[in-house]
């Protein structure tokens, strides 16, 4: 209205009785109310597009800590699922080896159960045994007492030194067959070995008891011939190695002898009675009584010499 009253006072319209400068004031104030409201609407465009700059430069930053954060959850589940997989494996690892232990202990139990069976067993076998020893070292005891009770043969005084050996040989060979009768078959072959060797060594000696008289005789003295009407002494030839003694202390030493030997029997018992019968076998108690019915046969007689004859046989021996 304001621009059609404008241009019909330009006009020269004079109907509307209103000056021409009040028509152009009015122009002039709304053409810089028009450009006020123009530079607004430009300010507030700017301020729309810097918001909206802003708006999407936030978006895009959200946008890529968003795809950070998506990144490290990624990278964390593929290391927490590697870790669940080696977890596992380790489980399913240690599951086998628990089987195989199992199986090893019950093998295990398996072979103590059949070791400790197999040692009862033996212990029962090794328990009869022992049963069955004592019974033959009781045997063996019984016959030692009755050989110790057994009185000593006679020897006659005038029979030289080989027919008295041969005769104590055949006494000691039937001493030992009825020994060997009485003892266990284990300890056969023993005796026979050691009955050998005996008379093997009675025939050295008496070879060389033979070879220094007859040396002796060549070399006496006329002192010597005169002392042969004398009483002869009698000696005691121990076949195991011992020394010869005068027949004087014959009956002496055959006493201490005997004592000696009963001794070492009684105390050989004693041990093997203290010590459960594991320290001394019967092999030993055996050795020991044939040893003792070997020496009461072994003491025999020679026809009477002086120190020179004795003294030959020991540098002999």
């Amino acid at each position: 209205m304001d621009l059609s009253s404008g241009e019909s006072s330009w006009t020269g319209d004079e109907d509307h009785g209103r000056p021409s400068w009040e028509l152009e004031a009015d122009i002039l104030r709304l053409t810089t109310r028009l450009m006020m409201r123009e530079r607004d609407l430009r300010h507030a465009k700017q301020q729309l597009k810097l918001e909206c700059s802003r708006s999407s430069q936030s978006v895009l930053s959200w946008k890529s800590k968003a795809k950070q954060r998506d990144d490290q959850l990624r990278a964390l589940l593929q290391e927490k699922d590697h870790e669940m997989n080696l977890i596992v494996s380790q489980l399913v690892l240690l599951e086998a080896q628990l089987c195989k232990e199992q199986l090893r202990i019950e093998k295990l139990l398996i072979e103590k159960d059949a070791i400790i069976k197999f040692q009862r067993h033996e212990l029962v076998k090794l328990k009869k045994e022992r049963v069955r020893k004592e019974k033959q070292f009781e045997a063996a005891e019984d016959s030692a007492d009755e050989i110790m009770e057994l009185p000593p043969p006679p020897l006659p005084e005038t029979a030289t030194a080989a027919t008295q050996t041969t005769d104590h040989g055949c006494c000691c060979c039937c001493e030992d067959r009825a020994d060997l009768q009485q003892q266990p078959k284990s300890l056969v072959a023993i005796q026979k070995l050691r009955n050998d060797l005996v008379k093997s060594r009675v025939a050295k000696d008496v070879a060389v008891l033979l070879n220094n008289g007859s040396v002796a005789k060549r070399g006496k003295t006329s002192k010597q011939q005169t002392a042969q009407g004398q009483q002869r002494p009698t000696v005691i030839i121990n076949i195991l190695g011992k020394s010869l003694a005068p027949s004087t202390e014959y009956s002496s030493k055959q006493e201490q002898a005997k004592r000696q030997e009963c001794d070492i029997v009684s105390n050989a018992e004693d041990e093997v009675s203290e010590d459960d019968k594991n320290v001394l076998r019967i092999e030993d108690i055996a050795m020991l009584r044939d040893t003792l019915s070997k020496r009461k046969a072994l003491y025999i007689q020679r026809p009477r010499g002086d120190a020179s004859d004795f003294e030959q046989y020991d540098r002999a021996r």
